[in-house]
C-alpha cells in the first residue's frame, strides 16, 4: 500500500502525509462507529459489513503508523536530529570519547589503548 512512497520526503511533505493519513484513519473509526450502530439497531445486518469496516479501520491506522515514522525520518534527516527529536552533537560525542581515551591512557595499567599504536 506505501511501496509508491517517497522515502526522501521533506517535512512538510511528509507532516502533509501524516495529516491526510491521520484524516483517512479518523473518517474510518467513523464508518466503524457507523456500523456498529446499525448493527446494534438492525440485528439482521451482515457481520462482512462489520469485518470489512474493522480491516479498513486496522489499514488506515498501519498506514498511519508507518506515515508518521517517515515524517519522522524525514525530519531527523533534514534537521539533523535522532528519532526522538534531540539535535545529534557529533562534536560534543567526539570530545567525549578523546576525554575517555585520554583518562585510559592516564590510567597506564597495561600500557596502551587496544586499537591505538604502541
Amino acid at each position: 500500500m506505501t511501496d509508491n512512497i517517497q522515502l526522501d520526503l521533506t517535512l512538510e511533505e511528509a507532516e502533509k502525509i501524516v495529516a491526510y493519513a491521520m484524516e483517512a484513519f479518523d473518517t474510518t473509526i467513523e464508518a466503524l462507529r457507523d456500523t456498529v450502530q446499525v448493527l446494534r439497531s438492525m440485528p439482521e445486518t451482515g457481520e462482512r459489513e462489520v469485518i470489512k469496516d474493522v480491516k479498513a479501520m486496522n489499514n488506515a491506522l498501519m498506514f498511519t503508523m508507518e506515515m508518521q515514522e517517515k515524517a519522522r525520518a524525514a525530519g531527523s534527516k533534514r534537521f539533523g536530529t535522532d528519532r526522538n527529536g534531540c539535535k545529534l552533537d557529533l562534536d560534543g560525542a567526539r570530545a567525549e570519547v578523546e576525554m575517555r581515551l585520554a583518562c585510559l591512557r592516564d590510567a597506564g595499567g597495561a600500557g596502551g589503548v587496544s586499537g591505538q599504536p604502541e
